[in-house]
C-alpha cells in the first residue's frame, strides 16, 4: 500500500539476499508490480512453456525449422522486437510512437532500450518459451493506430495481470518502419512483409504468444465528421475537393497538405454518407472516415492475422497423438479488452479449412485497393510452405497413437518368483519314443519323420 517511489527505494536498497527472501513468498501480483516499477525481478512469471513437456523431437525440430525465417529477419533488423520492460515504465498517458521515433530514443542512450537488438530477439525465438508477444489489432486513423491511446492501455493491463511472461512485443506501428520511409527503410519494409516471416510470427508454436484486441473504442469528439482521401489524383485542389463532396453536406474545412488529406463536415452523418458512396472517381482512390470503426472480424488484415494465429495450432491438434503435449502448453492466442482479464482462446481441429479463411479475408474490408490480392497471396504462401515442410514429419506423427498402444501391449509381463525345475529321472527300462527328421525338405516326398525305440539306462 505504500507509494510506488517508497516501494521502488525499498527493493533497490535491500540486499541481494533479503530481495531472494521476499520473492520466495511473493505472489505473482507483487512480482509483476515490481516489473511495472521497472525492478529486475529474476522469474517474475513462469515462461510460456511448462517445463518437463517437451513435444515430441521430430515436432520440435520441425518447428524450431519453421521460425528460422523469424531469426534472419530478425538479425537482417527488418523487424525489431520492443522491450515489455521498457514498455512498462511509461507514464500512464503514454503513447507509442513508430519505429523510426523509438530508433532515435535508442540512439540517445535510453536505458533501458525501448527495441531488443537484433541478436536479443532472435535469441528469443531462439529460446523457443512464447516469451515473444505479438500483437493483432485494427488500426483506429490511418498514421497513427492509436490515436487516444486506448490500445496501449488495454495492452499494459494485459502485460501486468498476465500469467505468463512476455518479455517482448511485436508490435506492427514500432517494429517496421513507418510512412514516409527511406528508401533503405523502405527496403527493410519490404524484407518483413514478404518470405514469411511476419506470418510466422504470428503462427509460430514455440516462439510467440498472440494478444488480440478485437474491441473498438468509441470514436473521439474531435474525429466527428472527418474523411481522409487517400491518394488523391493529380492537379486536386480544395476547389474541386469541395465541388465534388459538398453534395454530401456541409463542409467546414479541408486540409489537403495533411498525410492522407482530410476533409472535415459539419455532422459526422454527412462524412458516412461520403463514405458509403466510396471515391469519387478523378477525385482519389480510396475515401474513408478519419476514425475506422470498421469491427476487428471486418477488416482484412485482422482476418488474415487471425488465421494466420491459429493455422499451426490447428494442423497439429488434428492428430490425436500429438493432442496431449499440446494441451501442455501455455494457451497460443489470449484475447484482451479494456474491461476483462486476458482470457486464452480454445482453437479446435475443427476450425481447419484454409478455403473458409480464404473466402473471409476476401470479404473483409481493405482501405487500400491494392491490399486484399497481397494479403490473400501471403496467407496462401504461408499456407503451402508450412503444409510442405511438415508434411513427412505430420505424416510420420500420424503413428504415434498406434505405436504407443503397441508398446503398451509389448511390455513385459509382471515377474513372479518360481523355483528351477528338478532334472528328468527316467527309471531304468523305461520305453522311450525317439522322433528324428530325415530329408532336406526341399520337395513334398523328400523327407520323413523316423521313430525308433529305446530303453532308458539307469
Amino acid at each position: 500500500e505504500s507509494p510506488d517511489a517508497d516501494i521502488k527505494a525499498a527493493y533497490e536498497g535491500a540486499s541481494a539476499q533479503e530481495r531472494s527472501a521476499f520473492l520466495v513468498d511473493a505472489g505473482e501480483q507483487h512480482k509483476r508490480k515490481l516489473v511495472s516499477l521497472g525492478l529486475d525481478v529474476p522469474e517474475a512469471a513462469p515462461s510460456g512453456l511448462t517445463p518437463g513437456t517437451p513435444l515430441p523431437p521430430k515436432l520440435r525440430q520441425a518447428l524450431t525449422e519453421l521460425d528460422q525465417i523469424v531469426i534472419q529477419v530478425l538479425l537482417h533488423g527488418a523487424i525489431r522486437l520492443l522491450c515489455v520492460k521498457w514498455l512498462l515504465m511509461q507514464p500512464a498517458n503514454f503513447k507509442m510512437p513508430n519505429r523510426q521515433a523509438l530508433e532515435e530514443l535508442e540512439e540517445s542512450g535510453a536505458s533501458p532500450s525501448p527495441l531488443l537488438s537484433p541478436q536479443e530477439a532472435a535469441a528469443l525465438v531462439e529460446r523457443g518459451d512464447r516469451s515473444i508477444g505479438t500483437l493483432t489489432y485494427g488500426w483506429l486513423s490511418p498514421g497513427d493506430p492509436d490515436p487516444d491511446g486506448s490500445r496501449i492501455r488495454v495492452l499494459r493491463r494485459a502485460l501486468k495481470g498476465m500469467a505468463i511472461r512476455i518479455e517482448a512485443l511485436f508490435w506492427d506501428f514500432g517494429s517496421l518502419y513507418q510512412n514516409p520511409r527511406t528508401p533503405g527503410q523502405e527496403e527493410a519494409f519490404v524484407i518483413a512483409l514478404k518470405g514469411g516471416a511476419m506470418n510466422q510470427l504470428y503462427a509460430s508454436i514455440l516462439a510467440t504468444t498472440v494478444l488480440q484486441i478485437e474491441e473498438i473504442p468509441p470514436r473521439p469528439a474531435e474525429f466527428d465528421g472527418v474523411v481522409c482521401l487517400f491518394k488523391l489524383s493529380a492537379n486536386v485542389d480544395e476547389n474541386m475537393v469541395r465541388a465534388v463532396l459538398t453534395r454530401f453536406g456541409t463542409i467546414e474545412s479541408c486540409d489537403l497538405g495533411r498525410t492522407p488529406p482530410i476533409v472535415r463536415f459539419a455532422s459526422h452523418a454527412s462524412a458516412i454518407a461520403a463514405k458509403n458512396a466510396g471515391a469519387p472517381p478523378g477525385l482519389c482512390e480510396g475515401l474513408d472516415t478519419l476514425y475506422n470503426e470498421t469491427p476487428y472480424l471486418s477488416r482484412g488484415w485482422c482476418c488474415c492475422e487471425d488465421s494466420l494465429s491459429r493455422e499451426l495450432m490447428k494442423r497439429l491438434t488434428a492428430y490425436p497423438a500429438l493432442r496431449e503435449h499440446l494441451d501442455k502448453l501455455q494457451p497460443k492466442v489470449f484475447a484482451l479488452g479494456s474491461d476483462v482479464d486476458a482470457t486464452p482462446v480454445e482453437v479446435e481441429a475443427s476450425e481447419l479449412d484454409v478455403d473458409v479463411d480464404i473466402e473471409r479475408i476476401n470479404q473483409s474490408k481493405f482501405t487500400s485497393k491494392g491490399d486484399k490480392p497481397k494479403v490473400i497471396s501471403l496467407y496462401k504462401e504461408y499456407v503451402h510452405n508450412t503444409v510442405g515442410a511438415l508434411q513427412k514429419t505430420l505424416g510420420s506423427l500420424r503413428m504415434l497413437k498406434s505405436q504407443s498402444a503397441m508398446a503398451a501391449l509389448a511390455e513385459p509381463l509382471p515377474q513372479v518368483y518360481a523355483p528351477a525345475a528338478l532334472a528328468l529321472r527316467l527309471a531304468e527300462g523305461q520305453p522311450l519314443l525317439l522322433l528324428s527328421w530325415q530329408g532336406s525338405g526341399s520337395g513334398s516326398g523328400a523327407a520323413a519323420w523316423g521313430v525308433a525305440g529305446a530303453w532308458a539306462m539307469a
